[in-house]
């Protein structure tokens, strides 16, 4: 198991939103604040499946309670990660593909369909 240090040192791969159910498969390995590099805004593209519409979705890392989400257009999004609640296999399966090189399918097939879609 890594420790908090090697985790902090190491080179962030994506950010991502897990779902509450980490809690069940991940174990804690300590507490420290969030490092200045990680305070920036973080913003995933969000596409409404009926309107088509496009939106940014940003979200505060250092204010839980903050967030905005704003109309956007294709280039806007493109080059974003989709806005999503991942179950903790995926995050672990896209960790690994991202250490052999390698695209994490369900996004390249998130992206793919956001360009032809719009």
């Amino acid at each position: 198991m890594a420790s908090i240090h090697e985790v902090e040192n190491s080179p962030v791969a994506f950010i991502a939103g897990v779902h509450v159910s980490w809690r069940k498969r991940w174990h804690k390995i300590g507490t420290k604040p969030l490092q200045e590099n990680l305070q920036k805004p973080v913003s995933f593209f969000k596409s409404n499946i009926l309107t088509r519409r496009l939106s940014i979705y940003t979200r505060f890392p250092g204010d839980r309670n903050k967030e905005e989400q704003r109309a956007a257009t294709l280039s806007e999004c493109q080059g974003l990660d989709p806005l999503g609640s991942w179950d903790p296999e995926q995050v672990e399966e896209w960790l690994e593909l991202i250490l052999e090189g390698k695209e994490y399918p369900m996004i390249e097939n998130m992206r793919r369909r956001l360009s032809t879609a719009h």
